[in-house]
């Protein structure tokens, strides 16, 4: 007995909705968690340049930091953001990937920079000449490439 072109037609369609649907499921569950988490919040070098930062403003958050990640693209980081200004020490335990570490005043003014801090520092520690109330993360050379220096403003957007 034949079966009528409606019916089969609708089944198609249900099996192509369904495929869809799971694709879209498996599509998401396979992009790296770093892709879901940047761009939260936005801060800007010099008003223009925008860097998009997973900010960690809970103690979890701080001390994962970015550790455990494979990488991160040009324009993303992470914003550490502190009750009080104070001499925040960093380290490279658990990265994956090189990091430009500039530490901010109050106003998201650069006091202290350290470029191209690779993975195999560890246990290195470093810290800024004088206390930050903001350590921002970045892809090593996005700060030479961006021009910052000590000096530099980052509207922060807080």
């Amino acid at each position: 007995m034949e079966k009528p072109l409606s019916l089969i037609l609708f089944f198609g369609f249900l099996l192509l909705v369904f495929l869809g649907i799971f694709a879209l499921l498996f599509h998401e569950s396979v992009q790296p968690l770093t892709d879901k988490e940047f761009g939260k919040h936005t801060i800007y070098v010099n008003k223009y340049t925008p860097i998009h930062v997973i900010v960690a403003d809970t103690a979890s958050k701080k001390q994962k930091g970015l550790g455990g990640r494979d990488t991160m693209a040009p324009g993303e980081g992470m914003l550490f953001v502190f009750n009080r200004p104070a001499r925040w020490r960093v380290w490279m335990r658990g990265m994956k990937f090189g990091l430009d570490i500039l530490w901010l005043s109050e106003d998201g003014t650069v006091i202290d920079l350290k470029r191209t801090v690779y993975p195999e520092s560890y246990p290195d520690v470093f810290e800024p000449e004088r206390p930050a109330k903001y350590i921002l993360e970045v892809l090593t050379g996005f700060s030479e490439a961006n021009g910052i220096e000590k000096g530099t403003k980052i509207d922060l957007n807080l």
